[in-house]
């Protein structure tokens, strides 16, 4: 008996003969309760960070480019449950059986597997529009060499399927002379091009390991903690301040070694001072505190935190070294930010300190622009150094509320899950996730019965 298409599957087909666009068929999928068609998986589901092993595309974009969200992309689970429409366009035979005419639609289509031989022609175009991720630190080829030169080291241990399908440890002394090929769809490894089948498939590497090797420098949450203190009064370091900046008040995260998101921050802030409009202080050579002459600043070069070029440091021009704020003992020593006036010698001024009022006054950022159009109050430091989105959990608990009582989520915890999508956070999803499920134990206690 010949299977009837249901309505999912005429409106999909409708979009493929051009009939409709992907927008009209996601609106009537609403419409009609079996939207969205095109879907994209909750980051939560698949968090790389919760996977013990990687497989290979997602080691390398690890290594090349340094993003969680890139090592998502390429998790086969990842792209086998995200639905996106792709144009198509064919030609079809007329009533008039010498014509034809063209069809341009779009068809319903899983992202298509991803694999190490793939990496270097998709980074490729994604280079080219300046769309890698802005913490990319090799190219694929890089990437490629390392982890292999590794893996012949005996620092990373790999296991695979071997050619009797059975799960192993590639030994370190094999390496030398495994050769990485792509083969109905899948990386697999071979002595030599020409042998029938393959050494070594599903290629796996440890997370932890791969993380330890090729390390991540995020902009933690002490190192904005002096900006997100409840209290306007008083003043902070100056690369927390910058930090800030990046981060968005904590909005996004940011990375140390993201240049151009640290450039940003330093021509939004430094002009501010060097007109005075943000007050700065410092200690000079006597260890005094003194406000400093903001014309100092104009034009001034301000090094990235680690990652300070050769240039800048033998150069003749005055620049600012910034360290990352860890905490007030380390800051009252010699981690703070230095003024160099001079070639040689000791630092001109130590312990810069931008007020944080003007800084809160003059830097603002889209968000606070569309929490004020919208009638929300701007989120605000609270008494712990986070950030409060009071306003934007109390929604969001409100449809943990709706998903609970209709059986999609068995208690506040699982609720929580499938909608820190949509919460505004400082850092991991987890904490988001903790966040929402205090704040629906507050609104929604509860109580043992007597």
């Amino acid at each position: 008996m010949q299977r009837q298409p249901s309505s999912r599957d005429i409106l999909i087909d409708r979009v493929r003969q051009g009939d409709l666009t992907p927008e009209d068929a996601e609106q009537e999928a609403e419409r009609q309760g079996f939207g969205p068609l095109a879907r994209k998986p909750p980051p939560t589901e698949f968090n790389p960070d919760k996977m013990h092993y990687w497989s290979l595309p997602m080691a390398l974009a690890w290594i090349a480019w340094r993003s969680s969200q890139s090592v998502r992309e390429h998790c086969a689970e990842y792209r086998e449950n995200y639905w996106e429409w792709v144009p198509v366009s064919w030609n079809v035979q007329t009533n008039d059986a010498n014509g034809t005419k063209r069809i341009d639609g779009y068809e319903l289509r899983a992202m298509g597997l991803s694999t190490a031989c793939r990496l270097p022609i998709l980074e490729k175009p994604l280079r080219a529009r300046k769309e890698l991720p802005s913490t990319a630190k090799l190219t694929v080829s890089q990437a490629v060499k390392q982890l292999f030169a590794k893996l012949a080291a005996g620092q990373i241990i790999a296991s695979a399927k071997n050619a009797f399908g059975q799960v192993v440890d590639i030994p370190q002394r094999e390496w030398p002379y495994l050769r990485l090929f792509e083969e109905r769809e899948r990386d697999v490894l071979k002595y030599d091009p020409l042998d029938k089948e393959p050494a070594f498939t599903e290629i796996n590497l440890p997370r932890d390991r791969l993380k330890v090797i090729w390390q991540e420098s995020p902009i933690e949450p002490y190192m904005i903690e002096p900006m997100m203190r409840q209290r306007r009064e008083g003043y902070v370091s100056l690369c927390s301040a910058l930090h800030w900046i990046m981060t968005e008040a904590g909005r996004k995260v940011g990375h140390l070694d993201d240049t151009q998101s640290w450039d940003a921050a330093v021509a939004r802030l430094i002009p501010l001072i060097s007109t005075g409009e943000v007050e700065i202080i410092g200690r000079d050579t006597g260890g005094q505190p003194k406000t400093m002459d903001g014309v100092m600043f104009a034009g001034i070069s301000v090094g990235q935190p680690l990652r300070e070029s050769f240039r800048l440091i033998a150069g003749d021009n005055p620049w600012i070294s910034c360290t990352p704020y860890v905490d007030e003992e380390c800051w009252g020593r010699d981690f703070n930010d230095h003024m160099y006036l001079k070639r040689f010698g000791p630092a001109s001024w130590t312990h810069l300190q931008v007020r944080k009022a003007d800084v809160l006054r003059h830097i603002t950022f889209e968000a606070d622009a569309n929490d004020a159009a919208n009638g929300d109050a701007l989120a605000m430091p609270d008494e712990s150094g986070g950030q409060s989105f009071k306003a934007e959990d109390a929604v969001l608990v409100e449809e943990m509320r709706a998903l609970i009582k209709a059986g999609k989520a068995k208690g506040a915890g699982a609720a929580a899950l499938r909608v820190v999508s949509k919460a505004k956070k400082l850092g991991s999803d987890d904490s988001a996730v903790e966040r929402l499920r205090r704040a629906y134990g507050r609104k929604y206690p509860t109580r043992k019965r007597l």
